[in-house]
């Protein structure tokens, strides 16, 4: 009976280690490109809980490929459909990666062979004159909000070739941290989606249960289990 009690609380902790490091694994879609041979390929990897992205527009997207539009960088595949829901991030994001000179494309390609069954795209329509980081997908492909895409892209040449420009490219929620990296080339900055800066006018304080406490929890529960057995 002891063996089953503190087995028991084993499995509490673990399963609440696992949903900590879930919620936290959801905050960040990434989209990696790497050259592998004579071919660039791009796998997405993570997901995203698209509660934490405020309502958008849906715009339009054709094919699968990257675009330098109007100064903006876009990407998507929708060669499964077209997305029909719209998402984009909270008044106060920076949006400078994806914007300018600095954004991860010097200019189009869709010429990409794809596998990708999850339609996307990554923008919104223009705020003040200018296309802004986003997030397009069907609604059938979300699991309770959260968006986790699949598939490759493949396409003969370099990222010079195809408009390329190796770095770390991230757009994160100004309120929540929610996060959509474009990486281009190893990754030199593993910290690129960091949370957002703490308000200047401090929020109501939240109760919140740390790691440690949670472990802390299933090891006092384990030992209020052999108590009770003992009397």
């Amino acid at each position: 009976m002891t063996f089953r009690i503190i087995r028991s609380s084993a499995k509490y902790t673990s399963l609440c280690l696992i949903l900590f490091l879930s919620e936290a694994a959801q905050a960040q879609l990434v989209f990696t490109f790497l050259e592998v041979g004579g071919n660039v390929t791009m796998t997405p990897s993570g997901s995203i809980d698209t509660n934490d992205l405020v309502a958008g527009s849906n715009p339009g997207w054709g094919g699968a490929g990257t675009q330098l539009l109007e100064g903006s960088c876009l990407l998507g595949d929708t060669r499964s459909g077209g997305a029909d829901t719209g998402f984009g991030f909270s008044d106060g994001t920076d949006y400078s990666d994806f914007l300018g000179a600095s954004c991860p494309f010097s200019g189009d390609e869709f010429s990409w062979t794809s596998t990708v069954t999850k339609s996307f795209s990554t923008y919104q329509e223009p705020q003040s004159g200018v296309y802004v980081p986003g997030l397009n997908v069907k609604a059938s492909d979300l699991v309770d909000g959260v968006f986790t895409p699949d598939g490759t892209w493949t396409v003969a040449g370099t990222f010079d070739s195809i408009g390329l420009r190796p770095g770390t490219y991230s757009v994160a929620d100004a309120v929540t941290g929610a996060c959509i990296t474009v990486q281009i080339g190893p990754d030199s900055d593993p910290d690129s989606c960091d949370l957002p800066s703490a308000p200047s006018t401090p929020a109501t304080p939240v109760p919140a249960l740390p790691l440690f406490g949670l472990l802390a929890l299933g090891g006092l529960l384990g030992l209020f289990g052999l108590r009770k057995l003992k009397k």
